[in-house]
């Protein structure tokens, strides 16, 4: 039997962290490629969105009168615009990415904007921007309603939700904000007991009582009786629900 304090020993304790740090890595590495497959849609409409705003700024920055007195103002906020919109669309979806647009549209296309704007041309353009952009937001939101649609249409598959008490147990946890903080840190790497206390800033008993709802229906894993706690496939599943469903709800 080894010691504790001999070189070889501490070799097999480095050689063990780093293969449970590969193992998480690896698992992270595999969740993430499920979400990006599961999002492909919405890669493709930000890629899009994003090439067709640089495209149309481009165009009003190439075409705007160079003697304009608010030509420094105008190109701010076209430009500002634009990228607020992509971040909106990227964090929020399309639903808050369409209320923002008409925002901004409605600060170029009123009776004051044509009396202050000197080149009817260059005001057309900075439309052109927002309205390029609106096109493009309309149809990621046709297709999500389409996508939502086949949920609707698949009642087929909502026969197989026999075992209510099972759905019950997998949806409870999800309803607590402090379990959803908890699957939130979590899901920026594994920490240990007392240091997932700190950040969730509640201890003792009630923290612990969140932690086994957790690690009851598999959100959550720990490997060893007093090692650090992990986000499990299911947990981070979990999260990207919670996503999926605010975006269709709340936007």
């Amino acid at each position: 039997m080894l010691e504790k304090n001999t070189p070889i020993h501490q070799e097999l304790e480095d050689l063990n962290k780093n293969i449970s740090f590969l193992q998480d890595l690896v698992l992270k590495m595999k969740i993430q490629l499920d979400l990006l497959i599961q999002n492909k849609y919405k890669e493709d409409n930000i890629s899009l969105l994003t090439i067709t705003a640089d495209e149309e700024v481009q165009s009003f920055l190439k075409h705007r009168p160079r003697d304009c007195h608010i030509l420094e103002q105008c190109t701010a906020m076209i430009e500002k615009g634009a990228l607020k919109i992509l971040r909106v669309f990227t964090e929020k979806g399309p639903n808050a990415a369409t209320h923002l647009l008409h925002t901004y549209i409605q600060k170029i296309d009123n009776a004051q904007s044509k009396q202050i704007c000197p080149d009817e041309q260059c005001l057309a353009k900075a439309l052109h921007v927002y309205e390029a952009l609106k096109k493009l937001i309309y149809t990621a939101r046709t297709e999500k309603k389409k996508s939502s649609q086949r949920i609707y249409d698949s009642k087929e598959d909502f026969a197989s939700l026999e075992d209510i008490e099972k759905e019950y147990q997998l949806i409870s946890p999800l309803s607590n904000e402090k379990r959803i903080k908890i699957l939130k840190i979590l899901s920026n790497g594994s920490l240990y007991y007392n240091q997932l206390e700190d950040k969730l800033g509640i201890k003792g008993g009630h923290f612990h009582f969140h932690l086994e709802k957790l690690l009851e229906v598999d959100y959550i894993t720990q490997k060893e009786s007093k090692g650090p706690y992990s986000i499990t496939k299911n947990g981070m599943k979990a999260l990207e629900l919670l996503y999926d469903l605010k975006e269709e709800i709340l936007f």
